[in-house]
C-alpha cells in the first residue's frame, strides 16, 4: 500500500536561537494515511488520532541532530524505528543522532499511543518524506551559498559534496539558512531507493539499552498507589473466540489472588487475574478451553489484518514479520475448524511452529497445538 500526503500536510520551519533549523511536520488526520488505514479496517479498539505531528527534527550549527520520538517506548522498539526512518532520508549516521523522547502533549504530537502495531504502516511514508524535505531544504541552502545547481551537490553523512568543485560542508553550517527557504512539497520531495538505504533495516543498540539494564528508567509497571492490585489477562488465540471452560476456582484459592473471571467484549472473552503484587498474577496460570469463531469469520479478519498492515508493494513477510504470522495462522486455524486440513495447510503449521520457535516466541505456535484438541474442535 502506498499512502500519498495531501496539500493540507506541511512541514512548519523555523531557525533555533543561535543558529540551526527545526522542522516539525503536521498531517491532516481526515486524509492522511491513518484515515486510508482505517478505511481497510483497523484492528479492534484502535482509535484514530485525531491529530499527528509525526516529526521534530533539529539541527544545530555544529551539525548536531536531535530527532524526536513522540511514541511511546514499552520494548517495542519504537524509540529506535520512527528516528531511524527520518534518519535514512536525511542521510545522517545513526552514530550521530540524538533522540529524545517526546513529553505527552496530544496538541502538539497528536495520538501517542503504544498498540495494534500501528506506528510502522502510520508513519512509514511521512516519515521518510519529512527526512527527504529537510535533506532537500539544506541541499538547496548549500546550492545558493555556492551558486551551483542543487542537482550537482550529493550528501552522506550529515555533509553536502560538490565533486567537480571540491567543496564540502556540514549540515549545521547551512542550517540557519534552510530555516529561511520555503518548504518544498511534501509530495514531490524524491525518496531513497531501498537498495541505498544505510540505517533503515539494519539492527541498531536500543537508545536507552544501557539505561534500562542498570533500572535507571521509571515504567508503568514500577508505579503504585496505596491497595493497587496487579492484573494479567489470557488473551483468545483467535478473533471471535468464545471461553468454554476457566479454571477459576483453581486460581481464586491460591494465596494473594484477589479475583479471578471471565471478561466479555463485543468480540472477545478472556480469563483474568487480580493479585496483590505482579509476581503472584503471572503464577496463577490460567487454563482455557475454547469455542472457536466461525472460519469465515477468521479468514475475513485475517484479509482485513493483512491489508492493514500492507506496506508499498514489498511481501508483508518482508515488512511485517509478526503480522505476516498472525495472518497465515489465522488461515491455517480456519482450513483447520473446516475439518480434514489439505496436505499445503499441515504444512504451513509447521512452519509456523518452526518460526515461532525461530523467533523465540513459542507461546504463539504452541496455540496452533492448542487448537487442534478435540475438545476445541465443537
Amino acid at each position: 500500500m502506498t499512502t500519498m500526503l495531501s496539500r493540507r500536510s506541511f512541514l512548519r520551519v523555523s531557525a533555533i536561537a543561535g543558529g540551526g533549523i527545526i522542522v516539525a511536520m503536521h498531517l491532516d488526520p481526515l486524509t492522511e494515511p491513518v484515515a486510508e488505514l482505517l478505511a481497510q479496517g483497523p484492528p479492534p479498539g484502535f482509535v484514530p488520532p485525531k491529530f499527528l505531528a509525526t516529526a521534530f527534527v533539529k539541527i544545530a550549527p555544529n551539525g548536531a541532530v536531535t530527532i524526536m520520538a513522540k511514541n511511546p517506548e514499552i520494548g517495542q522498539g519504537v524509540k529506535n524505528e520512527l528516528p531511524m526512518i527520518i534518519a535514512d532520508e536525511l542521510d545522517v549516521d545513526w552514530k550521530d543522532v540524538h533522540v529524545e523522547q517526546a513529553d505527552l502533549d496530544s496538541d502538539k504530537y497528536g495520538a501517542q499511543i503504544a498498540g495494534g502495531s500501528t506506528a510502522t504502516p502510520t508513519n512509514w511514508n511521512p516519515l521518510r518524506q519529512v527526512g527527504a524535505a529537510v535533506r532537500q531544504m539544506l541541499v538547496t541552502a548549500a546550492a545558493q551559498t555556492w551558486n551551483v545547481p542543487a542537482s550537482e551537490l550529493t550528501t552522506a553523512s550529515g555533509r553536502i559534496y560538490h565533486r567537480s568543485s571540491n567543496r564540502s560542508t556540514g549540515y549545521g553550517d547551512v542550517a540557519t539558512k534552510a530555516a529561511s527557504l520555503p518548504v518544498p512539497d511534501l509530495t514531490m520531495v524524491a525518496l531513497k531507493d531501498p537498495k541505498d538505504y544505510k540505517i533503515i533495516g539494519t539492527s541498531t543498540k536500543g537508545v536507552d539499552t544501557a539505561a534500562v539494564v542498570v533500572g535507571k528508567p521509571i515504567f508503568s509497571i514500577d508505579f503504585t498507589v496505596p491497595g493497587m492490585l496487579w492484573a494479567v489477562f489470557e488473551k483468545a488465540p483467535v478473533y471471535g473466540a468464545k471461553v468454554d471452560t476457566a479454571n477459576l476456582d483453581a486460581i481464586k484459592a491460591m494465596p494473594g489472588i484477589r479475583r479471578a473471571f471471565v471478561a466479555e467484549a463485543e468480540t472477545l472473552l478472556s480469563g483474568k487475574v487480580l493479585a496483590h503484587n505482579h509476581y503472584l498474577a503471572r503464577r496463577a496460570l490460567i487454563e482455557l478451553g475454547w469455542i472457536l469463531a466461525d472460519p469465515d469469520m477468521i479468514e475475513d479478519q485475517c484479509e482485513k489484518l493483512a491489508a492493514f498492515y500492507q506496506i508499498g508493494e514489498r511481501p508483508l513477510r518482508e515488512t511485517m514479520p509478526l503480522a505476516d504470522f498472525l495472518v497465515r495462522r489465522g488461515r491455517v486455524l480456519a482450513a483447520a475448524l473446516r475439518g480434514n486440513p489439505p496436505p499445503e495447510m499441515i504444512a504451513e503449521a509447521q512452519a509456523l511452529v518452526d518460526w515461532a520457535a525461530r523467533v523465540g516466541a513459542v507461546r504463539l505456535g504452541a496455540k496452533l497445538d492448542v487448537l487442534h484438541r478435540p475438545s476445541t474442535s465443537r
